[in-house]
C-alpha cells in the first residue's frame, strides 16, 4: 500500500501528514510543504478537491521531475545510481501521468544491445593525484555494474539508422535472457539496436508510450516485424528446396497444432533452426505471464512457429520426410523444435519428455562418434 510521504503545513501549523500533493510515482521524495494560500482550518476530506492543493501537485510534479533531469544531464553518474534505487518506481508516470508523461519518458532508462560496448567505451574514472590540478577537479563517481550502459530512449533514435522508423524492443525476464534469443540475430549481424526490457512494468510502459520523438515501438518477437530490405533473407533458392521446405511446414503444422498457432519459414533467422514468435494481435510472452499471476485462468496465446529453411536441422527433417513420412524420429523432431525454444526461455511443458529426448540424441551421437573412430 505505497503511499506520498509530504507533510501539508499550513503557515508553519501542521495540517496532515502523508497528503497526496505528488503523484504516486514519485513517492521515493520525502518533505514538507508549508502553504500560505489555505485556511488554517481546512477539513482534510476537502483537501482533494481544493484548487489550490491541485496547482500544488502540478508545480510540484513539475519541479521535482525537472530536478531529476539537471541530474540526469549534469551528473550522470549520480543520476545512475538514483535510477538503480528508483527507476522502476519512475516508469510508472508514463502509464500513470498523461500530463508529465512526455516529461517521463525523457528520464527513462533501458538496457540495450549496444550497452556492452557503450560501458567499455565510457571514460573511467581517473585516480586523485594523477597530476598537479587533481585536487581543483571534480572527484568522479564511481560506476556501478548494475548501471553500466544504461540507454535513454533520446540517445537510441540519435543513434539510429537513416532509413529506421520504429524503434526495436524485446522483452523478457532477465538480460542475459534476452540477449541469447535467435531473434537477436538479424539485429546484431546488422548493427540494430534493441532495447532490453526486462522490468514488469515496461509493458506497460511501451503500451502507454506508442512512441518517442515520433518513433513507434516495435517488438522483434512479433509476427508481423518490420524489417528493412537488407536485413530479410533470401529464403531458399532451389526448386527442390523450396519443395521440401513447403512440404516440412505442412507437415510440422498438422503435428504440432496442438502446441503453436502457425508454422512459416522464418526470413529474420541465419544461426538457429527456428523460434516462436507472437502472432498479430497476441499479447506478448511476459504481458501473459503478468496476466497469468493474477489470474491462472488467462487463456494463453498460441504462437508462430518460424523454422530456418537454411540451418541444416531444417533441411536434414525435410529429407527425412522425403523417405519415410511416418517416421517416429521426426515426429519426435518436431516437437523438439517448440522445445528447443522454450528451453531457451526456462519455460519448458514436459521436462521428463524433453530430458528423455536429449538423451536418445547424446547416444547417437556418441555412437556416430564411436563408429567413425574405429
Amino acid at each position: 500500500d505505497p503511499k506520498v510521504h509530504i507533510n501539508l503545513h499550513v503557515k508553519r501549523v501542521f495540517i496532515q501528514d502523508d497528503c497526496e500533493l505528488l503523484p504516486l510515482y514519485l513517492r521515493f521524495v520525502r518533505g514538507v510543504v508549508d502553504c500560505d494560500d489555505l485556511p488554517l482550518n481546512v477539513a482534510r476530506e476537502s483537501l482533494q478537491n481544493n484548487p489550490v492543493v491541485a496547482k500544488i501537485r502540478q508545480t510540484l510534479t513539475r519541479r521535482i521531475l525537472s530536478k531529476i533531469e539537471d541530474l540526469a544531464t549534469k551528473e550522470p553518474t549520480s543520476f545512475l545510481t538514483f535510477w538503480e534505487s528508483f527507476g522502476i518506481v519512475l516508469k510508472e508516470g508514463v502509464a500513470r501521468d498523461f500530463e508529465h508523461r512526455e516529461q517521463v519518458s525523457k528520464l527513462l532508462r533501458f538496457f540495450s544491445s549496444f550497452s556492452s560496448k557503450l560501458a567499455a567505451a565510457a571514460p573511467k574514472p581517473t585516480e586523485d593525484g594523477d597530476d598537479a590540478d587533481s585536487a581543483d577537479k571534480a572527484t568522479p563517481e564511481k560506476r556501478t555494474t548494475e548501471t553500466e550502459g544504461l540507454v535513454a530512449l533520446q540517445d537510441y533514435v540519435d543513434r539510429m539508422k537513416s532509413d529506421q522508423e520504429v524503434i526495436y524492443y524485446v522483452t523478457g525476464d532477465s538480460r542475459q535472457q534476452v540477449e541469447q534469443s535467435p531473434l537477436m540475430e538479424p539485429f546484431r549481424k546488422h548493427d540494430l539496436e534493441v532495447l532490453y526490457l526486462t522490468d514488469p512494468v515496461d509493458e506497460w510502459v511501451v503500451s502507454s508510450l506508442q512512441d518517442f520523438d515520433g518513433k513507434r515501438f516495435q517488438a522483434i518477437d512479433a509476427e508481423d516485424l518490420e524489417l528493412p530490405e537488407e536485413v530479410k533473407l533470401e529464403g531458399v533458392e532451389s526448386t527442390d528446396d523450396k519443395e521440401r521446405t513447403i512440404e516440412l511446414v505442412s507437415y510440422l503444422k498438422r503435428e504440432l497444432e496442438s502446441r503453436v498457432g502457425e508454422v512459416k519459414e522464418s526470413s529474420r533467422l541465419s544461426d538457429s533452426p527456428c523460434a516462436l514468435v507472437v502472432p498479430k494481435g497476441g499479447l506478448s510472452q511476459q504481458m501473459e505471464r503478468l496476466m497469468r499471476m493474477s489470474d491462472e485462468s488467462f487463456p494463453l496465446t498460441k504462437r508462430t512457429l518460424e523454422v530456418n529453411p537454411s540451418h541444416l536441422a531444417i533441411r536434414n527433417m525435410g529429407e527425412l520426410l522425403k523417405v519415410d513420412r511416418e517416421s517416429a524420429e521426426l515426429k519426435e523432431w518436431a516437437h523438439f523444435l517448440v522445445d528447443y525454444v522454450l528451453l531457451a526461455e526456462g519455460k519448458v511443458e514436459e521436462p521428463q519428455r524433453v530430458m528423455s529426448q536429449i538423451q536418445k540424441m547424446m547416444s547417437a551421437v556418441s555412437a556416430q562418434a564411436l563408429q567413425a573412430r574405429e
